[in-house]
């Protein structure tokens, strides 16, 4: 059971980022007292002694960090030219926005079957969509909608100009997108630099 608990401590801290996670919230989660989440969590900290990987402990919660002596390497590699493209997940996601919108989240993992929440924070990130408003029914969830740039790098005067959905071939929208990455790397580097993460 203690090597469960272990195993489950880290998905927690490797799910929530830099958000962290408290030792309440982990005993809440698995149910036991905060003294052994506290014992569980160092007897982890020795477990990545030496390893690429730390745990740090900060404003009373716990989260995994890259070590600070490796730093140099991981901005030397953030420095490096890449070449931006969209994942097959945000291309969906981004082909039932365009197809659908104004659409909610829910209705779009509803569609895919699977999260969609790091796609829309991608295509959010390269202004491909934007917030819509909100939808009216409980909980008032946020809509999503194409954005201009959408229209400008497709070469559309208005959605209605799409293709219709069996005419679609993904690798002729993928082409597009490969496009388009490479000119918005092109036309927003400084913003590209911003976005990059935070080293520890």
């Amino acid at each position: 059971m203690m090597k469960e608990y272990l195993q489950v401590i880290e998905g927690l801290l490797f799910i929530q980022g830099e958000d962290g996670v408290s030792t309440q919230e982990i005993a809440g989660t698995l149910a036991i007292d905060e003294n052994q989440v506290s014992h569980l969590i160092h007897e982890l900290m020795d477990t990545y002694e030496g390893r690429g990987l730390t745990i740090l402990h900060t404003s009373g919660k716990y989260r995994l960090a890259t070590r600070k002596e490796h730093s140099q390497y991981y901005q030397r590699f953030f420095s490096q030219p890449k070449r931006q493209t969209l994942s097959k997940a945000s291309l969906e996601v981004l082909a039932i926005i365009a197809y659908n919108a104004p659409i909610t989240r829910a209705t779009i993992e509803h569609i895919r079957g699977v999260s969609c929440e790091k796609a829309i924070k991608t295509l959010l990130q390269y202004e491909l969509i934007q917030e819509a408003g909100r939808e009216s029914s409980v909980g008032r969830p946020m809509l999503y909608a194409t954005t201009d740039m959408f229209l400008d790098y497709f070469g559309l005067v208005s959605l209605a100009e799409l293709p219709p959905l069996r005419d679609v071939k993904l690798d002729d929208v993928q082409a597009e997108v490969d496009l388009f990455m490479t000119r918005y790397q092109e036309e927003t580097p400084d913003e590209l630099e911003e976005e990059q993460p935070q080293l520890v």
